[in-house]
This record gives C-alpha cells, sequence and structure tokens, in this order.
C-alpha cells in the first residue's frame, strides 16, 4: 500500500498548493486595492520606442503587430517610433521592409537585419534600445497587438510598468481556445489580483515598458537567461524598485497546437527553474518588503508544482506492479488524497468562476473550457517536470520560439508519453486487482484518449 498511497497523495499535494496559492491571490487582491496606471487625456508629451525582437516569425504575424501600431497615425508622426529587429536573412528581411514601406509610409517605423543574432532574442531587444530615439522603451513581441489605450498608457509610466494580457485567436482549434481561455485567466489572477494584493510584480517579456535613464543603467535588457522577464524582476528587486500594472491591456496570440503548447511550456519552465537555481538566494536578499520577497520567490517556482505529480504518476505504475489486492479506497492516506483532490479541484474551479463572471463570459462555455484546460495541463505535466528539472541542475537548452502558425496536423509526443504511462498504470492494477492504481490508471487512459481524438 506504500506506493499506492503515495502516489495519489503526491498528485494531490501537487494540486493543493496551486489551488491554495490561486485561493490566497484571489483573497487578498479581490478588492482591488492597488490602482493600475493609466493617461485618461491622449497626448504625446515624450517619445516612446516599440522594439519588437523577431525570427523566423510568420511574416503575416509581425505585419499583423506593425498594422496595429501603424492604423494610429498620429502617434507615428508624434512620439512614437517602431524598431523590428529581424535575426533572418537578408532576402526575407527585404521583403518585409518592402511590404511595410508599401502600407504605412511612415519614417517612424524601423526594420533592422542583424547580421549575426549574437545573444539571440534578449540581443536584439537590447540593440533596438540602443538604435531607438524614445525616452521610454516598450518591448513586444512579434505577435502582439497594441491599441492606442496601450500607448496612452504607456506614457504615464516613470519607471518600470507592465501591460497585462489578454489573448486573441487565429485558427480557433479546440487547444487554441483552451490556451487562450488559459492566458487570459492566468493573466487575471497571476497579475491583475496579484497586483491588487500588492506582490512585486514581475516584468513581461511582451507588454513591459522602461524609461531610458533606467534601462541604460541595468545594461538596457538581460542577455544571461532564457526566462529573460524574471531575471529582469530579480534586477529590479535587487535595486528595489517595484513595476507597476498599466489599466490597458496588450492582445498576444496564443499556441494553436499541442506540439506549440510544450515548446512554449518546456521553456518557461526551464527558464523558471534555472533563474530559481541562480538567482532565488538574491530575491530573498532584495531590497523589497520580505513578504513580497517571500511571494517573489513562490511565483518563480509554479513549475515545481509539476514534479510532484510526475513522481505520483511514476510511482502509480510501480504501485500497480507491485502491490496487488488493494481496494479502491481501502486505505486512510487513499481516502485523505481523494478528498485533497476533490478539494483541490472544487477551489480552483470556485476561483474560475469568479473570474468567468468578472469577466461576463459564458458559464457553459467556461465549464468546457475548464475541461479542456486540464487535460492540455495534464498532458503536459511529465514533460514541464522534465525541462524544470534540467533548469534547476543547470543544464542548458536552447532558446526556442514558440511556433505561431498551424503547422501540419501531428500527434505530439505528450500523448504517447501519456499513452504509455496511463497503459504501465492500467494493465499491471488489472493484474495485480489494485483498484486504486485501475482507478487512476483509467483516469490516465481517458485524457491521453481525449487528448489524441481532440486535441490534435
Amino acid at each position: 500500500m506504500l506506493y499506492t498511497s503515495l502516489a495519489l497523495l503526491l498528485i494531490a499535494l501537487s494540486l493543493l498548493w496551486s489551488s491554495c496559492y490561486h485561493a490566497i491571490l484571489y483573497l487578498l487582491g479581490k478588492d482591488d486595492r492597488r490602482q493600475c496606471i493609466s493617461m485618461n487625456v491622449s497626448g504625446l508629451t515624450k517619445r516612446i520606442s516599440i522594439v519588437i525582437p523577431a525570427k523566423n516569425e510568420p511574416i503575416d504575424v509581425l505585419l499583423r503587430s506593425i498594422r496595429s501600431i501603424a492604423g494610429y497615425s498620429k502617434y507615428l508622426e508624434s512620439g512614437v517610433e517602431v524598431i523590428a529587429v529581424l535575426d533572418d536573412p537578408i532576402d526575407r528581411v527585404r521583403e518585409i521592409v518592402k511590404t511595410v514601406s508599401f502600407e504605412t509610409r511612415h519614417r517612424n517605423i524601423v526594420i533592422v537585419a542583424r547580421s549575426f543574432g549574437a545573444h539571440g532574442r534578449n540581443g536584439a531587444i537590447v540593440d533596438g534600445m540602443k538604435m531607438a530615439r524614445g525616452d521610454k522603451f516598450l518591448v513586444i513581441d512579434a505577435d502582439c497587438i497594441v491599441d492606442s489605450k496601450v500607448l496612452n498608457d504607456a506614457l504615464a509610466c516613470d519607471a518600470v510598468c507592465v501591460s497585462p494580457w489578454r489573448s486573441y485567436t487565429v485558427y480557433s482549434t479546440f487547444v487554441e481556445e483552451a490556451m487562450a481561455f488559459l492566458t487570459n485567466y492566468g493573466s487575471w489572477l497571476l497579475y491583475e489580483k496579484r497586483y491588487s494584493a500588492n506582490f512585486f510584480l514581475y516584468p513581461l517579456g511582451a507588454g513591459t515598458v522602461i524609461v531610458r535613464d533606467l534601462a541604460k543603467r541595468i545594461g538596457y535588457w538581460p542577455r544571461d537567461a532564457i526566462q529573460d522577464d524574471l531575471r529582469l524582476g530579480t534586477i529590479l528587486a535587487m535595486l528595489g524598485i517595484e513595476p507597476l500594472m498599466l489599466c490597458s491591456k496588450v492582445k498576444v496570440s496564443v499556441p494553436p497546437t499541442l506540439s506549440a503548447v510544450r515548446i512554449q511550456q518546456s521553456r518557461w519552465a526551464f527558464g523558471s527553474a534555472d533563474i530559481l537555481r541562480r538567482f532565488g538566494i538574491l530575491i530573498l536578499k532584495s531590497r523589497i518588503p520580505a513578504l513580497k520577497r517571500v511571494e517573489a520567490l513562490i511565483y518563480i517556482m509554479q513549475p515545481l508544482m509539476s514534479i510532484p505529480s510526475a513522481i505520483g504518476f511514476i510511482l502509480g505504475i510501480v504501485a500497480a506492479l507491485t502491490e496487488s489486492h488493494v481496494a479502491l479506497l481501502g486505505h486512510p492516506y487513499t481516502q485523505l488524497s481523494v478528498c485533497l483532490i476533490a478539494f483541490s479541484m472544487l477551489l480552483e474551479g470556485l476561483i474560475i468562476m469568479r473570474y468567468v463572471t468578472h469577466e461576463k463570459l459564458d458559464k457553459r462555455w467556461a465549464v468546457f473550457l475548464m475541461g479542456r484546460t486540464s487535460v492540455i495541463t495534464t498532458i503536459m505535466t511529465p514533460i514541464v517536470a522534465f525541462y524544470t528539472i534540467l533548469g534547476l541542475i543547470g543544464l542548458r537548452i536552447p532558446y526556442r520560439v514558440t511556433p505561431k502558425s498551424l503547422e501540419k496536423r501531428s500527434i505530439d509526443i505528450s500523448i504517447p508519453i501519456f499513452f504509455t504511462i496511463a497503459l504501465l498504470t492500467l494493465i499491471p492494477s488489472i493484474v495485480s486487482e489494485n483498484l486504486s492504481m485501475l482507478f487512476l490508471g483509467l483516469i490516465e487512459l481517458t485524457i491521453a484518449i481525449y487528448a489524441l481524438k481532440r486535441l490534435t
């Protein structure tokens, strides 16, 4: 019974950790005690440079972003410039330049081709800032859509400010719809509610505004980490500088396929764990208040929540192979684990429904999306845990851009991995009559079949 109880308990504790953290953020931030930054009157008193780093991005994606800014010509004529720094072949850059020149004819839209692409995306941001003429920089990704509200609010920023995200969909695949829902919920809870709760707000890789003098002081932008936004946050915390939140929201695209989700989540998991390993102690020694230091550390520890669940899946296989004649709920620890799992799911569901009510979304549709996002996050758990461990032990991985186009439909590797886990749990549990692991295996198999049928 040891492995059976431990497997379920680890999965339960992982869910409990996540849901309780989210509940605390919601409860402390629900009163909106901290006001976001906004400029109610349109007007340009200083210049702002929008820096867009890009490499191998679909041309239509980059053009969509530039067009969203070019549509507000009065800004480009009186104080806003766009600098897109491309690490692409020169022929591709020429094609983009030709299209942008034909469509916009604005001198304040500059396309830059880098010859060597030193330091990747982060180096492109630094080069763009050095070439820019603005008093402030707004860093966005190639898929971001910026409107006049974002530009106005960015002008009111006096140090470092962050614009929360709101997603938009392009292909309306099942994966994209689920990730759009998850992205919006995450931005609402982890940025808007955390900010209202007066916790330390980490910058975002897309949607961060920083004034020139401060940027020069810190070397413009971190070049020594995959998760550059978290690294920038640690630098600011060490200086005692707390980013503020803009009222307006930058629109971002979301992964349209499971393969794109895997690439994105793997990078985020590795990057967060890498920051935790290298700079976690600096966060605890930083110049922000003590409670904010602790919460800031907990925030970047979120990918670690996947490790207990992944270990639980592995122990489930061991239990199915070695422990026989186990009743479904025959052990107190098994009963406790099931109760904790049910409590965690209920708690998270209540918070999500608060978000749904706040955003005035259709509740029945939200329930479907909740189920779909649960499948995606569960399927990704072993992979996220693997990359989190890589980050913790200091192994290096190459930076991979999240694919934004709809690739040829294929079965992502996350599905056969989870199918293997499900079958290795289910089949031995039938032979050994381990009903607890039989139930777990059936749930895992159901998730894998749904992912195969609906998410590929």
